[in-house]
């Protein structure tokens, strides 16, 4: 037994050793691979140096439109999941009958591709072809597929064809060279929540997240064919009227003497007394409730596109208060002259009310003024419909001349060429390796 002792002892401390060695080999291993990415795997991407989170002048929405009518006038194909009823409709399907309609009412031929819907238009230029939708609420592709040959194979084929957040899906569209893709939101957007970033994300860190930089750098589109058109809402139903609502007071209870009147989206029956539950609105009814608050809160735990109800509320000359997401706080909130953003937490919320009920009407007026003034200049449905207007040109433009010349792109054509003087800036190329590029914050 004591001699068996000794040998025990040194296979013991061979057992040592060997663990020792496999984990200093492991460490070389991977010190080697992430010096090795830093010398020879280097990817050079460009980082922006701007100081604002989004340059609202690369937004169409930013150039000069004339007034006079249209020296072209086109026939356009729209494919939309959904054509809104009176009462039910999403911000997409509300924005999609703003657009079209004012494309339609501008002299263009429209024919919308969409399922079955109780609340078709009657302008004498905007065509319909409805088609039930699939179990999951989709368009049924081969249904209005054949519904756009057979449009198509007239006499006049179409110019442009417009399919609204993927309404038309890509095994049918890729083939079109002529065709507009628009996102109003995007899965990626979804899953890299600002929800989710505020856990993450140091209170310094600086945020940049909004669709047309995703889809430049993720989805890896070529800038030249991404084109930013903020949405835009009806400054003809959106504006501030002085005794508009005051009936809606006496009808729900509110007093004159009220210090503070919120109106807020969302459901909150169970806050209390307080609180008025008007239901589903139309717009005229939704435009007059704008008049009557002091100002509009959308305490919204979505990442998502311009919601359509803080623009109509700026357009009724209100100030916003709204959860601090990067398509708020980059294109609409996009400082305290306007409203007040806030942190996804109850303390931050608790905290923006604070500073609302401190502010007082006064202020909150001006600021609404202030609200009003900037939706003027960027948030209206003729706005929207201009610009659309303009890239559907563009787009009709270089098919007919790649048809004849072989071009499918021309930067200088008359309806491509962006004359707006935009303010320089700056890009820094860094060389990161591309092990780090998914950790990286610009």
């Amino acid at each position: 037994m004591a001699k068996d002792q000794p040998s025990y002892l040194s296979l013991r401390r061979s057992c040592y050793l060997l663990l020792l060695l496999s984990f200093f080999s492991s460490f070389l291993f991977i010190c080697w691979s992430y010096f090795s990415n830093r010398c020879y795997a280097d990817v050079p991407i460009a980082v922006e140096a701007d100081k604002r989170e989004l340059n609202l002048l690369s937004a169409w929405n930013s150039l000069h439109f004339p007034s006079e009518p249209p020296s072209r006038l086109l026939k356009l194909a729209v494919f939309v999941k959904k054509w809104p009823d009176k009462h039910h409709a999403g911000g997409l399907e509300r924005h999609a009958m703003t657009l079209h309609q004012d494309l339609a009412r501008r002299g263009h031929e429209l024919h919308v591709f969409t399922s079955s819907s109780t609340n078709v238009t009657s302008i004498d230029n905007l065509h319909f072809h409805l088609s039930q939708p699939t179990a999951a609420g989709y368009l049924d592709q081969a249904t209005i597929w054949k519904q756009f040959q057979a449009e198509d194979s007239t006499g006049r084929p179409f110019d442009v064809v417009h399919t609204e957040s993927v309404g038309l899906m890509h095994f049918r569209a890729r083939n079109l060279n002529n065709i507009a893709v628009s996102w109003h939101g995007i899965a990626y957007e979804s899953i890299h929540s600002d929800i989710i970033q505020e856990l993450l994300r140091a209170p310094q860190h600086k945020q940049y997240d909004h669709v047309g930089d995703v889809l430049k750098r993720i989805y890896m589109l070529p800038e030249e064919r991404v084109h930013i058109i903020l949405n835009g809402v009806d400054e003809g139903i959106f504006k501030p009227e002085a005794n508009s609502g005051e009936d809606l007071k006496l009808a729900f209870g509110i007093q004159e003497s009220t210090p503070l009147i919120l109106g807020i989206a969302g459901r909150y029956k169970e806050l209390g007394s307080n609180l008025r539950i008007l239901g589903p609105l139309d717009q005229a009814q939704l435009a007059r409730v704008y008049n009557v608050i002091d100002i509009f809160v959308n305490p919204t735990l979505r990442a998502q596109g311009s919601d359509h109800t803080l623009l109509e509320a700026m357009l009724v000359g209100k100030p916003l208060m709204a959860t601090k997401l990067a398509s708020i706080t980059g294109s609409v909130v996009f400082s305290q002259e306007i409203g007040y953003t806030f942190s996804p937490t109850v303390d931050m919320l608790k905290k923006a009310l604070y500073d609302v009920w401190k502010d007082g009407r006064v202020t909150l007026q001006k600021k609404g003024q202030l609200a009003r003034e900037r939706a003027l200049k960027l948030f209206t449905a003729i706005k929207m419909a201009a610009a659309y207007e303009r890239l559907f040109l563009c787009i009709a433009e270089n098919t007919k001349e790649g048809k004849h010349n072989g071009r499918t792109h021309d930067k200088n054509s008359k309806f491509c060429h962006r004359r707006l003087q935009v303010t320089t800036r700056s890009y820094i190329n860094q060389t990161v390796p591309s092990c780090m590029i998914p950790a990286l914050n610009v």
